[in-house]
């Protein structure tokens, strides 16, 4: 069963055609939609940097969390014991069939500061100021991903936590690793963007991990990302 799933997922992502449309909520969702009952499966394994993310997003008692790309809400289940003590917890996706998988995971812990917000990051505007917000391999996604982040970044409070984890592509990689990761990832809707890390610094000064991260069944196939965790500044510049 679970090789069938793996399998399943791969064909999803490497053998069915790129996905057309005129909005990018109406592309995230014909992409994802059927990917939901594999996705868990294989993402978990190929996306590295989760925990490490998590411990570095300055969740504690009492804080705001927002979540942007929430997906299916592996970040939730990540941090499933700090959830109870955390005042609130925004969950945001563009893709309704993401969130109807997030509120199954929700409804299984019984989490009731958990809200699914079904939005835009680069345009949504949070109800209260955050004091970590994360970005678990979605910022790649989003074509705005600055104004993106210049939401995020507004809606944090100072001295709180702006952390992401995603593909990395930079000048210190190969040409052909640059150009391999670019062409097979842009596939899937994935555009990293070497500005994108430099831009998280800016705004919230912090540290950076690189790394590379096993991809399942393609033993040889290593693909670069990063996790950065940074706070803004307690005082205005």
């Amino acid at each position: 069963m679970g090789l069938w799933t793996d399998m399943t997922a791969l064909y999803h992502l490497l053998v069915t055609p790129s996905v057309t449309a005129t909005t990018h909520e109406e592309r995230m969702e014909r992409f994802y939609a059927p990917q939901i009952p594999t996705y868990d499966a294989l993402r978990e394994r190929m996306l590295q940097g989760r925990p490490r993310l998590l411990q570095a997003a300055g969740l504690h008692d009492g804080g705001v969390w927002i979540d942007y790309g929430t997906g299916t809400g592996l970040n939730l289940e990540g941090a499933a014991e700090q959830i109870p003590r955390l005042k609130k917890v925004y969950a945001v996706d563009i893709s309704s069939s993401m969130l109807q998988a997030s509120a199954r995971r929700i409804a299984r812990h019984g989490w009731r500061n958990v809200e699914l917000v079904h939005a835009d990051a680069s345009t949504w505007e949070p109800p209260c100021p955050a004091d970590s917000v994360t970005f678990f391999y979605s910022l790649t996604m989003m074509p705005q991903w600055q104004a993106a982040l210049h939401r995020a970044h507004a809606a944090l409070r100072r001295g709180g936590t702006l952390a992401a984890a995603d593909f990395h592509l930079c000048d210190a990689h190969s040409a052909f690793t640059r150009w391999f990761w670019r062409t097979g990832l842009a596939r899937d809707h994935v555009r990293p963007d070497p500005a994108m890390v430099a831009r998280l610094a800016e705004l919230a000064p912090g540290e950076l991990f690189e790394g590379w991260a096993k991809i399942p069944y393609l033993p040889v196939m290593r693909a670069p990302y990063y996790v950065f965790a940074g706070r803004r500044a307690a005082e205005p510049a």
